[in-house]
């Protein structure tokens, strides 16, 4: 079996093609819900994606998402489901999460602030 390297090297370029021209460009409603947070999850190192939100964030109309705990993620499942006029990304962990507290409404979705321009360089 023959395998083609250039197409190898270039598959995570032509991803990332895909989601500038075809979905944040064009605003459509995509939900990226991106698994494995954190630099190493049980796969190790190599099966982690520490940089996917980096490169999400460089998107104009990508709204970025970044739980810190089983509450904020449960929230942002709700505002991802609420948005229908960009894309949304949000990481979430593998492996399971501890059950919410009871007492915890989970339904409100997070407010997001739209910016019509980016921050200024320091």
């Amino acid at each position: 079996m023959q395998i083609n390297k250039q197409n190898t090297i270039l598959q995570p370029f032509i991803f990332w093609l895909q989601i500038v021209h075809d979905v944040d460009r064009q605003k459509v409603a995509v939900r990226f819900a991106i698994t494995n947070a954190g630099l190493a999850g049980a796969e190790g190192p190599v099966c982690s994606g520490p940089f996917d939100i980096t490169f999400m964030s460089c998107l104009p109309n990508m709204i970025v998402m970044a739980p810190s705990d089983e509450f904020e993620l449960a929230r942002m499942v709700v505002t991802a489901a609420q948005i229908d006029d960009r894309p949304v990304c949000f990481r979430y962990p593998s492996g399971s999460i501890v059950p919410l507290n009871n007492s915890m409404d989970c339904t409100m979705p997070i407010e997001v602030r739209h910016s019509s321009k980016m921050p200024s360089p320091i």
